[in-house]
């Protein structure tokens, strides 16, 4: 049984380390500098959203937050492979491996509800009056009948 002794001081934990956590900082460690060497070569606009997954066996495998910066980093591709191999730890670089992790904790921008006048109201339910499908009339008297529940 161990002996516990109650809460140990992270400078005793830190001065203990075991192999696996030596072995975990000095990955994160690599991780970093490679991220670093990533950024330098990327466009402007992918800077900030491209994040390392593994890199192994010339396959350098990426997270981008959207499909649109999957297409974005796929357009300059060759262009920042060219700028990686002068990097002694990307020298054997071929490809990317790109995956669409969209980032999780993102709040969501409120979008401030726009009001229809009552002219455009007025206007919705002249137009609706004069058409003659029966589906678009109704559509453009439901829309117009929004504007005046504010």
């Amino acid at each position: 049984m161990k002996d516990n002794k109650g809460p140990v001081p992270l400078t005793q934990l830190l001065q203990s380390q075991s192999d696996t956590l030596k072995k975990l900082f000095r990955t994160a460690n690599i991780m970093s500098d490679l991220e670093a060497v990533l950024r330098g070569a990327l466009p402007q606009n992918l800077k900030m959203v491209v994040t390392i997954r593994f890199y192994r066996g010339g396959v350098l495998a990426v997270n981008v937050p959207s499909g649109m910066y999957a297409t974005l980093l796929r357009m300059n591709e060759q262009n920042v492979i060219k700028e990686l191999k002068n990097h002694a730890s990307f020298s054997k670089l071929r490809c990317f491996e790109v995956k669409v992790r969209p980032v999780l904790n993102q709040r969501k921008s409120s979008k401030k509800a726009m009001y229809m006048s009552e002219e455009n109201s007025r206007l919705l339910k002249d137009v609706a009056g004069e058409t003659e499908d029966i589906n678009l009339q109704r559509t453009l008297e439901r829309l117009a009948n929004r504007a005046q529940k504010k």
